[in-house]
């Protein structure tokens, strides 16, 4: 099993500069305004790309929020400071990004929550919902609830790669198909952070 410092640091910082998350953040909110101008004259429907994808990133982002938390919730002096950075950083991120798509979701007439309990139809691949790319099944989130030290930083790193790695598969589904402005500056901005998060998360492992 892949092991982690607990004391890797950079001299640089965190290992997703603030001023890279805020330029995400920026054009996520220039298509937010764009877009919600646009619904009022022609909400997307129910089954459209833009909600279906919108509530399925939705649930996709309570995971990995849920399993940075658990990392944070561990004493300092047994993870990552490099990792503990970045669980920081998806928390509020990913937290912000999450509120959005539910004001959009309201905005848009539709519930803001999947209530199928299937998830991915709207790229022909039914799935359900804590099936969709990406997510921790029970066990592996049970594992790193009780994992401590460098068990519990490879195992949050392999997770998050993976989890990131299906988020972005989804949004760049939905960016080409998606009719919303605002939706399409979410994905954008979601394929852009993610991204960088996974070279971040790769780095500390090849490092390692």
């Amino acid at each position: 099993m892949t092991t982690f410092d607990a004391e890797t640091t950079t001299d640089e910082g965190p290992p997703l500069p603030w001023r890279a998350v805020l330029a995400c953040l920026a054009t996520a909110l220039l298509g937010f305004g764009l877009g919600l101008v646009v619904a009022r004259d022609d909400p997307p429907s129910a089954t459209s790309v833009d909600v279906r994808f919108l509530q399925d990133m939705r649930f996709h982002h309570e995971q990995a929020v849920g399993m940075s938390l658990m990392l944070l919730d561990k004493p300092e002096a047994t993870a990552n400071r490099t990792l503990r950075s970045i669980a920081r950083e998806i928390v509020q991120s990913q937290s912000f990004e999450g509120g959005r798509m539910g004001e959009m979701l309201m905005g848009f007439g539709v519930p803001v929550a999947n209530e199928t309990d299937t998830a991915m139809e709207w790229m022909g691949m039914p799935v359900p919902l804590g099936e969709m790319p990406g997510m921790a099944s029970p066990d592996d989130t049970a594992a790193l609830q009780t994992a401590t030290g460098r068990a519990a930083d490879a195992l949050f790193a392999r997770l998050m790669i993976a989890h990131h790695e299906g988020g972005i598969h989804m949004a760049e589904y939905a960016l080409p198909r998606s009719r919303q402005a605002a939706v399409k500056g979410l994905a954008n901005a979601i394929v852009s952070s993610q991204r960088a998060e996974i070279r971040e998360l790769q780095a500390i492992a090849s490092s390692l």
